[in-house]
């Protein structure tokens, strides 16, 4: 598995930082004594497991890192935070990697802020209210399928209908789980003032970060 941050700063400042955090009882018990059941490459970001499995933690700058770094890889899931941050041909590119001999299908994860412009509106815009911006609540987890036809990304919740109008097509199921502030109650918990914080914000920016709205733009620095 990898997990991408646009830079390798963004990645040593926060995913590789609590994944060595989360991982260290595999790796050495409250005495400080070895116990082997994961290892940590620091300079290259991998987590290994005796089972041959591993974690990397890898940055996804510009798309020419996608092909240098990536080409002839085989990769059983990837993660993406901070989504929004990527291109399309970086995620495109990452996705002709997902297979693998596992014997669980390959998969994708995203983590993102809300974006007015990015590309992943091809596949959340039905999961959105296109007046309001926010994400529909009944549709959260909801399958949805996609295939591409000619260059366009193509989206329904309806796999049949895919089927019928696209035969020689093989629709891929994904789906939308929207959060808000409040679903991170562990954060707020340490972070009182944080809801204080975001609504300070540019109106816009405070309706992307607090609410969740997918549709506002954010007002031009200065």
């Amino acid at each position: 598995a990898v997990f991408f941050r646009k830079t390798v700063k963004q990645l040593r400042r926060s995913l590789w930082k609590e994944a060595k955090k989360m991982y260290m009882p595999l790796i050495m018990d409250v005495n400080g004594k070895f116990i082997g059941k994961a290892t940590v490459k620091e300079q290259d970001m991998i987590i290994r497991f005796p089972t041959g499995a591993t974690l990397e933690f890898s940055y996804l700058d510009r798309d020419s890192d996608a092909e240098q770094n990536w080409q002839g890889a085989e990769l059983s899931a990837a993660y993406f935070d901070e989504f929004t941050h990527f291109s399309e041909y970086a995620f495109n590119y990452i996705r002709t990697r997902m297979r693998s001999d596992s014997k669980y299908e390959s998969f994708i994860r995203c983590g993102m802020n809300p974006s007015p412009i990015h590309f992943v509106h091809k596949y959340i815009d039905i999961f959105i209210d296109q007046e309001t911006g926010f994400a529909i609540k009944e549709f959260s987890g909801r399958p949805a399928y996609y295939l591409v036809d000619k260059g366009e990304i193509i989206t329904s919740f309806d796999l049949e209908d895919l089927k019928e109008r696209y035969p020689d097509k093989s629709p891929r199921k994904y789906t939308m789980i929207p959060s808000s502030l409040d679903d991170n109650q562990h954060m707020l918990a340490k972070n009182s003032d944080y809801r204080e914080v975001l609504e300070a914000n540019e109106p816009a920016n405070a309706a992307m970060l607090l609410s969740g709205n997918w549709k506002y733009t954010p007002a031009a620095n200065g």
